[in-house]
């Protein structure tokens, strides 16, 4: 999810899932897929020709960027025309930008898409380059004068957050000679971090392989997951799978470790520049997150990680059970719990995720129903599309979705997932101006998986089947260990990866693989068996690592922000319930209006404190004991 929402690039964040023996692959051909399950991009531009004038108009007017250079201290009326003038052109790269980004992901290897995202790419730089001068001459006016200019200017009210932000970096803003000269570098700073998706997106060549059943598949990332999660294949057939897929790492591995190490000298470069004390302050510096944050979560959840190893040595008690596995592997560990094999339609989980999102009140409710019956979600998965899902809020226009929907009950947390990402932009963007709508990471994820919640607690209350109800708590108990769990290890691994580089350390292959298995063994335990090296690699499939230094861990803060937050909405007095909810609403509504921390304080979190992590752990324990209670009754009605 950044140490600063600097021009146009504040806007990537954005921020990563069978009838038959066999898997049924489904990837589908574009052109077949019905139109209400594909977006409609004609709410941005109506067609390339509108894109490519608004192009020229935006070009067109960065070139008069110069005609404000030397005025912004005379008085407060020239230093609203710049800062206008900049918001304007901010409004019109959104809508440039992500026509074409969305064109393009819907199929990565269409090269007019390509094509049209360099071009769009190569104009940015250039505002970059002439916005140079900008932060320089501002910051040589006095804040004072700069304060008393807000008080007696309303038009420049909503460019007060930012100035005062921008006063409080000073000492990391450099002169316009200096800024320009790192403006030169961008293109290729920018060229090291895109490496990582050219080596796992564009050149990856997925295997064919063939099952014992004789069966032939092209094993890409939805085939290969399918695989694991099928009870009707063989062990056989899994580790075949297994070692192909993770092969298509391991083959470069020294590629992705000379890609890490580049990568992390290149953040603490930039940092130095910038006169940051290390990497982690410079990323944490600009949203005011104190380092003891990161370091408490960290602290947190090494100190109690006996509780999770704790349910990953019941998963593979179930599993190796139920399977009669001699032996239970890496490659078994997405293995059912029960016999159930369940689907979960497209139209069942938009009905689902509509009612779970009532107890929010109308305005939020009518909000799900607009973003899901209105062509802003790109459905089903087809060839070429961009992996994973996000969200995207285009301002002026409305948020946009993408999803390879699969019909997993994962793929149904998904869109609720992402859904609170789009409430949360609607929220924002009706309440703030443009100065102030763009939420940092660090409270954007409350918002996603507070959504998440609220389909988790309604499934478990309206699903009666035990073997659902397993289905459900594991995927409860998947999202802690996802979410929480997993990004706090990965964050612990990127702090000290990093602080090795700042020590004048390498990062070598060996290092990395070592690292890997300390924090594995140390969070996760030895459960499951390791099958031979493929689970040193980690790091290798992390995108994050690679493209957002020190993003990962504002999931696993998020993640217990959101939890705090929904338990104070559903539990206490009414009037301590409707309090909490509209604290709650406050906070989607304030958008991007002051620094995470006090953002989240006002709503009811106060994370500088170690008590939301450990309600975390506390709640994994409860889970993991009504899981556990579950399969026991289970396996007495069996």
């Amino acid at each position: 999810m950044l140490k600063r929402k600097k021009i146009f690039f504040l806007f990537l964040i954005i921020l990563i899932n069978l009838s038959m023996v066999y898997p049924k692959p489904k990837t589908l051909e574009r052109k077949k897929i019905q139109k209400k399950y594909k977006w409609d991009l004609s709410d941005i531009y109506k067609n390339w020709n509108e894109w490519e004038k608004d192009k020229n108009r935006f070009n067109k007017k960065l070139n008069e960027i110069n005609n404000f250079k030397g005025t912004l201290s005379e008085k407060a009326n020239n230093l609203y025309k710049v800062l206008k003038y900049r918001e304007d052109l901010n409004k019109l790269s959104y809508k440039l930008y992500w026509y074409v980004k969305l064109h393009l992901d819907s199929n990565q290897r269409n090269q007019k898409y390509n094509q049209k995202y360099g071009d769009i790419l190569q104009l940015f730089n250039k505002y970059n380059q002439y916005f140079t001068w900008f932060e320089p001459e501002l910051l040589e006016i006095r804040k004072k004068k700069i304060e008393k200019w807000i008080e007696n200017n309303k038009k420049l009210k909503p460019y007060d957050f930012y100035l005062e932000k921008l006063f409080r970096h000073q000492k990391h803003v450099l002169s316009e000679e200096k800024e320009m000269l790192l403006s030169y570098f961008s293109p290729v700073l920018q060229g090291i971090d895109s490496l990582y998706s050219k080596l796992s997106n564009y050149d990856m060549e997925y295997p064919e392989i063939e099952l014992s059943n004789g069966k032939k598949i092209i094993l890409n990332s939805g085939n290969y997951s399918e695989i694991l999660k099928n009870d009707n294949l063989k062990q056989t057939d899994r580790r075949k799978a297994y070692i192909k897929y993770n092969n298509l790492y391991k083959d470069n591995k020294y590629t992705y470790a000379e890609l890490l190490n580049t990568v992390i000298k290149k953040n603490w470069a930039q940092a130095k520049a910038r006169n940051y004390e290390s990497s982690l302050k410079s990323n944490l510096f600009w949203n005011k997150i104190p380092v003891d944050v990161y370091k408490n979560l960290i602290s947190v959840v090494k100190n109690n990680s006996e509780v999770f190893k704790r349910y990953y040595k019941l998963k593979k008690k179930i599993i190796k059970n139920r399977k009669n596995l001699e032996e239970y592997w890496a490659y078994d560990t997405s293995l059912r719990f029960t016999d159930l094999n369940k689907k979960y339609p497209y139209k069942k989980a938009k009905k689902w995720i509509i009612k779970s999102s009532k107890m929010m009140g109308s305005d939020y409710n009518e909000k799900i129903k607009k973003a899901l019956n209105n062509r802003w979600i790109d459905v089903f998965r087809n060839e070429g599309k961009a992996k994973g899902a996000y969200n995207i809020g285009v301002y002026g226009v409305h948020p946009y979705l993408l999803l390879n929907y699969n019909d997993e009950m994962n793929d149904m947390f998904t869109v609720a997932h992402e859904l609170g990402h789009a409430i949360h932009s609607l929220y924002s963007i009706e309440n703030q101006p443009f100065s102030k709508s763009n939420a940092s990471i660090f409270v954007a994820e409350v918002a996603s998986t507070f959504n998440e919640k609220l389909l988790l607690n309604y499934l478990l209350k309206k699903i009666e089947d035990p073997r659902e109800r397993i289905a459900i708590l594991r995927q409860a108990i998947g999202q802690i260990t996802g979410t929480f769990l997993f990004q706090t290890y990965l964050a612990d691994f990127e702090l000290q990866i990093h602080e090795r580089i700042e020590n004048n350390k390498t990062i070598t292959l060996k290092y990395l693989k070592n690292l890997d298995k300390k924090l594995d063994q140390k969070y996760f335990g030895n459960f499951p068996r390791e099958y031979k090296d493929y689970s040193r690699f980690t790091w290798s499939y992390i995108g994050h690592l690679y493209d957002r230094p020190f993003y990962v861990y504002q999931y696993a803060t998020c993640f217990a922000s959101s939890a705090k937050l929904y338990k104070d909405i559903t539990t206490g007095s009414k009037k301590l319930r409707n309090e909490a909810k509209r604290k709650y609403l406050n906070l989607l509504k304030s958008g991007g209006n002051d620094y995470p921390m006090s953002q989240l304080k006002k709503a009811g979190v106060d994370l500088t404190k170690k008590e939301p992590f450990i309600a975390i752990i506390n709640q994994f324990k409860v889970l993991v004991d009504r899981l556990e209670k579950e399969v026991n009754k289970l396996d007495k009605i069996d």
